[in-house]
């Protein structure tokens, strides 16, 4: 259970719309405030941390061990991946958790944890990501200003595998509702 308690801060808090159903876009056509199914190349991967630690119970970020539900917890290892996805319409920084990133990298979080000596090595965890780069992947997520660097990026909550079969039938229909 949490706690709440009374603030005199005056918080700015923006209205947001939320999609729920992802809408198949292209790059260049993805906007903040989307949900969205994208399809690109993986081209670029950033070095960042492969992990952060989670409270087994609620899930909720862990610093140094400690939840503030549920006191002084082993903390669970999350994985999370980031890297750019170009589709020919432009490029974005993709940023992965936990299942969608166990999917570009081809590991669970255990094994990956596991690989990097308990986290110690993260080198290891990016070198199995760069493994994936130029794959062809179909990422849905939901699209938002990154406002460290200024530009949109989408957060990926499922990836799903390039399939050309699938690919040719949904341009197909495209054709065909757009012919008069």
């Amino acid at each position: 259970k949490g706690i709440i308690r009374k603030s005199d801060t005056e918080l700015d808090v923006k209205t947001v719309n939320v999609q729920r159903d992802a809408v198949r876009k292209n790059i260049a056509d993805a906007k903040v405030g989307e949900s969205v199914e994208l399809r690109g190349a993986l081209v670029q991967v950033f070095e960042s941390k492969p992990f952060y630690f989670v409270c087994p119970t609620c899930e909720k970020r862990v610093p140094e061990g400690s939840c503030a539900e549920h006191g002084s917890v082993v903390p669970k290892p999350v994985l999370m991946a980031s890297g750019v996805i170009d589709d020919g319409t432009g490029n974005i920084r993709a940023v992965f958790f936990r299942e969608a990133a166990e999917r570009v990298l081809g590991l669970t979080t255990d094994e990956a944890f596991k690989k990097s000596g308990n986290g110690m090595n993260p080198r290891v965890v990016i070198e199995y990501l760069q493994k994936s780069l130029g794959r062809e992947l179909v990422v849905r997520g939901y699209m938002k200003e990154n406002t460290f660097f200024e530009r949109p990026e989408v957060m990926v909550n499922e990836v799903l595998e390039f399939n050309p079969l699938d690919e040719a039938k949904l341009l197909a229909g495209e054709l065909k509702a757009a012919s008069p």
